[in-house]
């Protein structure tokens, strides 16, 4: 009797180890979730400067989601008369303030449109010679382009005018002082002159009487080497 007890005991814990085993390897066996951690987010892109090379503008990539850049479209031109007109055109923050400088001169100020279009206009007022020039968006240092513009008095026209006595004549005008002054014909060069310190000019042609009825002018030369906006054409008279 207690021998039949004895092994229904033995089988039964026997059993139990052996279910209680194979439940234990399922559960190791088991995939279970991965623990994650939450990953802070990164700041947001703050504009980042950029040092150009000597002789180029600067410019700067913008901040993400921020304006378009402050640009110039199409380029200024280099070279320009004294107190010549200009109008420059392209595109910076909706609303922004720009300003214009040569040093501590401001040439001109304007205000971005609300749609981020840029329209500056003023009047050169500098000195004969090539200036350096800046624009600047509000106050960013990063916000803001260079350049250089040359004041070339050689580009505007020189006045002409004919001075006729007797069977003689000459031509006088006005041009920048110092400025060379070319004289042309209908045959081509006539000859050259230079402005004198006070800005009068004046030219006297060998063998006039081949010139009676022929269109003359004259052309001022830049300090490049160019041909500026010739005079209007005078005709010698007979």
């Amino acid at each position: 009797m207690n021998g039949r007890h004895w092994c229904t005991f033995d089988w039964v814990n026997l059993a139990i180890v052996i279910i209680g085993s194979l439940l234990l390897v399922l559960w190791l066996l088991t995939p279970r979730p991965q623990a994650t951690t939450a990953i802070p987010a990164l700041p947001q892109s703050q504009g980042l400067a950029v040092t150009p090379a000597a002789g180029t503008e600067q410019q700067y990539l913008p901040a993400v989601g921020s304006a378009a850049p402050l640009r110039l479209s199409p380029a200024p031109p280099h070279a320009v008369e004294p107190q010549a007109e200009q109008q420059w055109g392209g595109s910076c923050a909706p609303n922004a303030t720009v300003t214009l400088r040569e040093g501590d001169q401001v040439l001109a100020s304007t205000r971005c449109s609300a749609e981020g279009n840029l329209t500056l206009s003023f009047k050169v007022d500098l000195a004969p010679g090539e200036h350096q020039w800046v624009l600047e968006e509000g106050t960013t240092p990063a916000h803001r382009l260079t350049g250089t513009i040359l004041v070339d008095p050689g580009l505007t026209a020189p006045t002409c005018h004919l001075v006729q006595q007797g069977g003689t004549w000459q031509l006088s005008g006005n041009a920048f002082p110092g400025t060379l002054v070319r004289i042309y014909g209908e045959s081509g060069l006539l000859g050259k002159t230079v402005a004198d310190p006070e800005g009068h000019w004046r030219w006297q042609p060998e063998g006039a009487e081949n010139l009676a009825g022929k269109q003359i002018y004259a052309v001022g030369v830049s300090l490049l080497g160019q041909e500026g906006t010739p005079s209007p054409p005078i005709t010698i008279r007979q």
